[in-house]
């Protein structure tokens, strides 16, 4: 303080003097300052000094509800007792509604694509239901979603671009013109009652084929399979999710009420299902703790199939599962039959995108796994299109690291895969692809090609042809009709001779020569595929109808009257589809486990090596389901 003058009075010194509490306030608040970084510290002048330390704002978070109003639709809240449309998070006061320009939803896996919740009422929107609530079922009546301002929730994230679905539509149909609209009327099946003709002569056709001595297959491939089938089945199950963990793909008939009336009765279980509602599936479907889950994606859009990461140390595994067809956007990889060229042989191209996107979503969490566990054997499996994926990735990958990391080694296990690649591919991929084939899986020989066959089947056992026989004298046989060629135009290229039937014609020579004769390919895109997978995708259709086989080496499994009987089959067994009453029923992933687990010796009670304890406590530690005989593996 100053020192006082003779006309200082002690009554001005004395309010001068700051009383003690202003004292402490001061030294605490000048010893705080002297903590925090100045500005003159970091080089600013004295008088620009800007705030350096703030207290962390909490991101601005609005609420919107709307309700459901009969011939209305969804509208904003108006009812006694319902909330304000659009209301702060934090505190619940009103609030007006968000800007599209400064805000965006708040997507999460427990919401549908535009980050909608929905409920019965708006009390219970925060309380658990098995399926989620990322769809609307026929009781909801509310919906309720957050909007976060943008410089509080970061970027929004970046969508792949997603291949547009008219062009697999026109890639179908210009597949269907190409082989069935060719075809003279009198080459049309015309006759009910030669289904049934059909039908008996490819059962007899089967058992003649299983009955013949076959090579056997090592108890070894058996236990690696069935233990790859169990996450095939959480390919499968925690793939298909909610779906499958809650019994709608265990018979064909639970099968076919899922894809009919359940997805306008009730809600859809495999498309409407939330993303945390399948990743509980997953993890209890195949046993997995949740930090072995690396990596989900779920999803329902075109060419881009759900998938999963996961390790598994007592096998040192890194394995990706990969789902089969289950929504209604995954029929468009199916029947985007078109063939391109894939490395040195061809290829489905529906399946080629799926492989391309399944690559760009999973490199982050395979380099993730390669830094601890680059030991590990990378392990790809799926059921019915998922297997065919599979097989194509690691066939991408054969000699290319630029996407995926290398590990140890590299195991391909496919069950029901469709046929995707040509005969020369499918001798490559026997060097790590393993598959089975149940019984008259239909899938497992569904092709453009054996369709066609099928057709020439049923003409010639009609009664038209036979009458046709018996009037003018033999016509000419499935396999005379194989050697023969007929000149079509296609859309894309010029007139090219394509066979009738693939089933006994050799396509090798044929296909060589007008692959000679094709232009140069266009340049190859960088779009953060593999080499391989850039380059298929970059090519244009083929008009060669070369057959596609499956993948690797096949095993084949089924249930007869003796007995579960399996034995090493060859990819040309299947070039051929087969009629019979199961259908499709041949085809769920509950067979294939059931049989590949009693085949391999896990429902023994014998003493087993460690790799049959380790499949016994993988079938203990995941949701399988076998009461009778569950009792032994304990």
């Amino acid at each position: 303080l100053p020192a006082p003058d003779n006309n200082t009075s002690a009554q001005a010194i004395t309010k001068r003097v700051p009383p003690a509490a202003t004292l402490q306030c001061a030294t605490s608040r000048r010893a705080s300052m002297e903590d925090t970084p100045t500005a003159e510290k970091q080089g600013y002048p004295a008088l620009m000094q800007p705030r350096i330390t703030q207290p962390k704002a909490r991101p601005f978070r609005i609420v919107a509800s709307e309700r459901h109003y009969p011939l209305a639709g969804w509208r904003r809240c108006w009812s006694r007792g319902d909330p304000h449309p659009f209301e702060f998070e934090d505190s619940g006061r009103p609030c007006a509604a968000p800007d599209d320009a400064g805000w965006r939803v708040e997507v999460r896996d427990a919401t549908d694509q535009e980050g909608w919740l929905y409920g019965t009422a708006f009390e219970r929107l925060n309380d658990h239901r098995k399926g989620g609530r990322a769809a609307k079922r026929s009781t909801d009546r509310c919906r309720r979603r957050v909007w976060v301002h943008c410089v509080d929730a970061g970027p929004a994230p970046i969508e792949d671009e997603e291949p547009p679905q008219d062009d697999g539509t026109s890639l179908f149909w210009r597949v269907c013109r190409a082989t069935l609209g060719r075809r003279p009327l009198q080459d049309y099946p015309m006759d009910p009652t030669a289904w049934y003709r059909v039908r008996k002569s490819h059962e007899r056709f089967y058992e003649e084929w299983v009955s013949k001595p076959h090579p056997d297959v090592a108890r070894a491939q058996l236990i690696d399979l069935a233990h790859a089938f169990l996450y095939c089945r959480a390919a499968c199950g925690g793939a298909y999710g909610f779906a499958m963990a809650e019994g709608h793909m265990d018979s064909l008939s639970k099968g076919a009420a899922l894809f009919t009336y359940k997805k306008v009765a009730y809600f859809d279980p495999a498309e409407d299902c939330c993303g945390a509602e399948n990743t509980r599936a997953l993890r209890s479907m195949a046993g997995l703790s949740e930090d072995a889950v690396l990596c989900t994606k779920w999803s329902i859009k075109a060419y881009k199939p759900s998938f999963f990461v996961c390790l598994d140390h007592a096998r040192r595994w890194v394995v990706i599962g990969i789902r089969g067809t289950v929504a209604t956007r995954d029929l468009l990889a199916d029947v985007t039959a078109s063939q391109v060229k894939f490395r040195n042989g061809r290829a489905h191209l529906g399946f080629l995108r799926c492989a391309a996107f399944v690559e760009k979503a999973s490199a982050e969490a395979l380099r993730q796994a390669h830094e601890k566990y680059s030991d590990y054997t990378l392990v790809l499996c799926g059921h019915s299109m998922g297997a065919s994926v599979a097989a194509l990735l690691a066939l991408a990958h054969v000699d290319d690291d630029s996407v995926w990391p290398t590990f140890a080694k590299t195991r391909v296990y496919c069950m029901a895969a469709g046929p995707c690649v040509s005969r020369n591919l499918a001798e490559a991929c026997k060097a790590f692809c393993l598959g089975a084939v149940r019984g008259r899986d239909p899938i497992a020989r569904l092709s453009v090609l054996s369709v066609e066959g099928l057709l020439d089947e049923l003409v010639d056992q009609g009664l038209g042809r036979r009458l046709q026989q018996l009037l003018f004298g033999a016509a000419p046989s499935s396999e005379v009709r194989g050697a023969v060629s007929v000149t079509h135009t296609d859309d894309i290229n010029e007139n090219v001779e394509v066979p009738l039937s693939g089933l006994t014609a050799d396509l090798d020579v044929f296909a060589e020569a007008v692959v000679a004769e094709r232009a140069p390919s266009p340049p190859v895109v960088s779009t953060g595929n593999s080499r391989a997978i850039a380059a298929a995708l970059a090519e244009t259709e083929s008009s060669v109808r070369e057959p596609l086989l499956l993948p690797g080496a096949v095993v084949h499994v089924d249930r007869l009257a003796t007995g579960p009987v399996a034995f090493a089959s060859s990819a040309s067994d299947y070039e051929r589809l087969l009629l019979s009453n199961a259908l499709l029923g041949h085809h769920l992933p509950a067979g294939y486990c059931d049989l590949l687990l009693e085949l391999s010796g896990a429902y023994a009670s014998d003493e087993s090596p460690d790799a049959l304890a380790a499949l016994r406590a993988r079938v203990i530690a995941s949701d399988w389901a076998r009461p009778v005989d569950r009792s032994v593996l304990t």
